[in-house]
């Protein structure tokens, strides 16, 4: 019988530690979680769910406090997510059934597998896919280092290696839109202490262009990486990491064209199995006003990812096609659009709409493209990209600035008739409902704004926009709420 333990550093993560619990109880015969200063309820959660629960008294190093989880386990396996990283259910059973068939292959230290970095703020868009070891034996062996960043290090045997699976993922909220800026900054400023003291591990140039990347400074962002890539280290998930930041920054930079394509040129050398490099090539071609070599680029980079996911690749660097695929077909289908191709354009925004089904620019964009189509084919036609009624708010809301009138009403019912009746009438054909409907809104306005001003409750911003119901003029509502 093999004992899995799942173990977790946590500080004042009672939002996502539910999530967490859920998900390591259908993995794990034993739970640990360390916590490192908890004032909320984590430490209270943890014990109701049963966990072994420690203190850890903080010292900026995220290392020490994952070694000291790993010292209190008692596995014969480590499943070692942080609190905002979850395994689909369907996914937890996978994770146990690739334990039980390496378990008894020494060679095999641990399991690589795909990192989902999602942001919950922008509705689950995926950010990146990076792959991580969060699977592995319980061995002396294997520890972490890095006090920011940290990563596992192997010193036993040469022949112990990690391997990488696709058959599951792992999904990461830690960097929303919400909490990565003070997360960055947090660990800037780490990493720039570790380089005073003279105590910074391997590779922190690039955690420090990753870093500058997402505070906004382009240009340190490049400086680092250069200095990532030049150093020849290479950071388990993270090698091809420094070569799409570099690319990434020239282009935020407005550098000259000559001087991205060089980056994109060392990049594709270096692995050339990564479509990335391709796609964020024909972004910056793109902003240069050259399309042609854009769409090159465009088609280099769908013919990568096409490739590595027909045949399954599993390769140890970062893997963004979840997010640059469908992009790489959107600027596509929008260079086939702009040459009056617009059969073709069609066929790269349904394929990115197949990728990434819930951006919302690529369906209006489709949308625009099906103006001249019969509604009855476009309702078809959307309807086979996306299931109903669940869908069919978000179809409305897109579709909505195009517009699509009969297929606006049509999937407005489907989702239960949320539209506003202003925007009803307006699908309509129906204008003078439409502005009757206004001027009553407008003129409801008016008296709420008169109360307000005989109550003393009206603030200069309000008085900006309420009619006046005195005069009835209403032009300012209408324009503001229009």
């Amino acid at each position: 019988m093999i004992k899995i333990s799942a173990c977790v550093i946590v500080k004042n993560e009672e939002k996502n530690l539910p999530r967490w619990l859920a998900s390591m109880r259908r993995i794990a015969d034993e739970i640990v979680v360390v916590d490192t200063g908890s004032t909320d309820q984590t430490v209270d959660l943890a014990k109701a769910a049963g966990a072994r629960v420690f203190s850890f008294a903080w010292i900026d190093d995220f290392a020490a406090a994952k070694n000291f989880a790993l010292e209190k386990a008692t596995g014969d396996w480590v499943v070692f997510p942080d609190a905002d990283e979850y395994f689909t259910a369907a996914d937890s059973s996978k994770v146990r059934e690739w334990i039980r068939r390496v378990h008894q292959d020494r060679r095999v230290m641990g399991l690589l597998c795909r990192c989902v970095n999602i942001d919950e703020s922008r509705g689950g868009a995926v950010r990146n896919v990076i792959m991580q070891a969060r699977v592995f034996r319980r061995s002396l062996s294997l520890r972490y280092v890095g006090a920011i960043h940290e990563t596992l290090e192997y010193k036993g045997a040469a022949d112990g290696e990690l391997r990488p699976v696709t058959d599951f993922c792992l999904y990461h909220t830690g960097y929303s839109g919400g909490v990565i800026r003070r997360k960055l900054e947090r660990d800037l400023a780490i990493l720039l202490r570790q380089r005073e003291k003279k105590k910074a591990p391997p590779g922190d140039a690039y955690y420090l262009a990753d870093c500058y990347y997402g505070l906004g400074d382009f240009q340190k962002t490049a400086d680092y990486a250069r200095e990532a890539i030049a150093s020849g280290v290479r950071l388990v998930g993270r090698e091809s990491r420094p070569y799409a930041l570099l690319i990434q920054s020239l282009t935020a930079l407005g550098r000259p064209l000559a001087e991205i394509r060089a980056a994109v040129k060392q990049a594709r050398k270096a692995y050339p199995q990564v479509g990335d490099f391709s796609v964020l090539g024909g972004i910056g071609a793109w902003q240069a006003g050259d399309y042609q070599l854009a769409k090159r680029y465009f088609r280099q980079g769908i013919e990568i990812y096409a490739r590595v996911s027909r045949e399954k690749e599993a390769f140890l660097t970062t893997d963004d096609r979840d997010n640059l695929w469908p992009r790489a077909l959107s600027y596509s289908g929008e260079l086939a659009r702009l040459q009056e191709r617009s059969g073709e354009a069609l066929e790269y925004f349904a394929a990115a709409l197949r990728q990434a089904p819930y951006q919302g620019k690529i369906l209006t964009a489709v949308g625009r493209l099906l103006q001249q189509v019969p509604p009855v084919e476009t309702i078809a036609f959307l309807s086979s990209l996306y299931h109903l009624p669940q869908d069919a708010q978000f179809l409305t809301e897109c579709l909505l600035p195009v517009p699509l009138p009969e297929v606006c009403l049509y999937f407005d019912r489907q989702a239960g008739s949320r539209l506003a009746m202003f925007d009803r009438f307006r699908l309509a054909s129906r204008p003078l409902a439409a502005a009757a409907l206004a001027a009553d809104t407008a003129a409801a306005f008016a008296q709420i704004g008169n109360w307000l001003r005989q109550h003393g409750g009206l603030s200069p911003a309000l008085a900006a926009v309420l009619p006046d119901g005195k005069s009835g003029d209403v032009s300012r509502w209408e324009a503001f709420s229009h």
